[in-house]
């Protein structure tokens, strides 16, 4: 979760803390495992075609079924399920050259957070859409499709919304006002109702918010689609108190996947510098491909039994994870994704430099590391350090060939 207003240096710190106890509550502790892959395939599917476990996209040429028309329009649920829909995470600020760039990459989706401030008595939220307006404005021109997700800010470790029944009720007057105003709008993929929500009570009290932000969202406009991130905080384990689908249609669910964190968050939430793949000496045990397919198993099951489309809003790992760590893990995440049929969007684009998949890794390893996190690199801007073939940029390059076509405006 991107929280600005918390922390300039690791955005996600703050939410990482929160959601780590709810994992521990979750899931336990990480364990080694040696089981077989849950698909137990030899081969990944993409498209029409097949590719190799092991082999990356470059070497491979897929044909995607009516892909042509999938930016035309409006999005429907099963969109997200016709694997041509891959893209980034971006902040609201996001200018007309960076989303320029970003379309460069072969992108077609982008997922915009909207932050949700309290008022000066903290009763009730305000939400500035002009941001917005831009980012769509630039969808349009260079063809990206724009998930919106609602983001209440709040410094404590339970949001005062969950508490509040005036607080909820404001954040569905900020939905009504962003379905009024994009209803008609095609370059609006989708509205993500509230960033990573970790109800207090569980999932039920957050199935039942976000009930009533779907009625009010639907009230006003029928048509586009809605995401909904299960509690706690969209993790695979939160899939597994989902024991029915939501009583709507054209609802895609959404999981965000950084297990196991002492890899991805290692420097931000855990503090020992690990590998990925990890061995079992390590210690967190044996960590590879098999460990995170076994990680998506509740989503796996939701999907089996109810037939919904999945969408990945979130995945990453820090970009000074040691031995190409981080490039290996987006790797492994990616091949998975696409075997399962998933929709995904890499967090994130030009936002914290630890998540930026244009700085290479090199430049991380030349600092001392001190707890899991080289010491002195914030100090200094990382922004001439991008480039376009570092290797987790050419890595979704890679797989960005696969999406839909996207309908540029002139």
């Amino acid at each position: 979760m991107r929280r600005r207003s918390i922390s300039k240096q690791y955005p996600r710190f703050f939410f990482a803390v929160v959601l780590g106890i709810a994992i521990a509550a979750c899931t336990g502790s990480i364990k080694s495992t040696s089981n077989v892959d849950a698909r137990g395939g030899k081969s990944l599917r993409l498209g029409n075609s097949t590719l190799p476990k092991g082999d990356s996209a470059s070497n491979y040429s897929a044909s995607i079924d009516s892909v042509g028309a999938l930016n035309s329009g409006l999005w429907s649920a099963a969109t997200f399920s016709d694997h041509g829909v891959r893209g980034f995470n971006s902040t609201d600020d996001i200018s007309s050259s960076s989303m320029s760039d970003m379309a460069g990459t072969g992108a077609n989706l982008v997922r915009v957070f909207v932050n949700l401030r309290l008022d000066s008595k903290a009763s009730s939220y305000t939400s500035d859409l002009s941001a917005l307006d831009s980012v769509v404005r630039y969808g349009t021109k260079f063809g990206f499709k724009v998930i919106i997700v609602f983001a209440p800010l709040s410094t404590r470790s339970t949001p005062e919304f969950w508490a509040d029944t005036k607080l909820q009720s404001s954040i569905g007057s900020s939905w009504i006002a962003a379905a009024s105003k994009y209803k008609e709008n095609a370059t609006i993929a989708g509205y993500d109702l509230i960033n990573e929500p970790i109800a207090p009570a569980g999932q039920a009290q957050w199935i039942r918010l976000a009930t009533q932000l779907i009625e009010e969202i639907r009230r006003v406009d029928p048509n586009h689609v809605i995401i909904f991130e299960p509690s706690p905080g969209a993790i695979p384990e939160s899939f597994s108190t989902m024991t029915v689908p939501l009583p709507f249609d054209n609802i895609v669910y959404s999981v965000h996947d950084y297990e196991p964190y002492q890899i991805t968050h290692q420097g931000i939430l855990h503090f020992t510098s690990v590998t990925y793949p990890s061995p079992s000496t390590s210690y967190i045990g044996q960590v590879d491909r098999t460990t995170l397919s076994n990680q998506l198993t509740p989503v796996r099951q939701f999907v089996a039994k109810f037939h919904v489309p999945v969408y990945v809003g979130e995945f990453s790992c820090v970009r000074w994870a040691p031995n190409a760590s981080a490039n290996n893990y987006i790797a492994d995440s990616i091949a998975l994704f696409e075997a399962e049929g998933y929709s995904w969007s890499y967090h994130s684009w030009r936002e914290f430099a630890g998540w930026d998949a244009e700085l290479g890794e090199s430049y991380f390893y030349q600092f001392p590391y001190v707890k899991g996190a080289p010491e002195g690199w914030s100090s200094l801007s990382a922004t001439g350090e991008r480039s376009s073939n570092s290797d987790t940029i050419i890595l979704l390059k890679k797989y960005f060939t696969l999406n839909a076509h996207r309908e540029v405006q002139n």
